[in-house]
């Protein structure tokens, strides 16, 4: 197979956790596209896995496919993939990750509740 060294491609992703958001601080001081938080609905982030918003991509519409992903959990994990380049490992999410967190380990509340 040939190579085409000319072509290269650079995709920035939105970090998952805290440990994520800081190794980019560290690689990249004093950037002013780089993520604030690992929230992925706080507007500041997504200049670092956008670059082009404000030229070919509308700040308008980003925002018109996260508030669609935000209350429609079947679309969050699209907006994840392709919006901020977020690995993601189901197709789709019927309950948000932080509702199925907060009742981990409650099988029953009570032994009849079951019956």
């Amino acid at each position: 197979p040939s190579r085409t060294p000319h072509h290269f491609a650079y995709v920035r992703k939105m970090p998952r956790d805290v440990e994520e958001l800081e190794r980019l601080w560290r690689l990249f001081p004093a950037r002013p596209e780089l993520p604030v938080s690992v929230d992925p609905w706080d507007e500041r982030n997504w200049a670092w896995a956008n670059p082009a918003l404000g030229s070919f991509l509308s700040i308008q519409a980003l925002r018109e496919d996260a508030l669609e992903a935000r209350t429609d959990r079947s679309k969050e994990n699209g907006f994840r993939q392709f919006r901020l380049n977020q690995r993601v490992s189901q197709v789709t999410r019927w309950i948000s990750m932080d509702l199925w967190n907060a009742r981990v380990g409650e099988v029953a509340p009570t032994p009849d509740w079951i019956r």
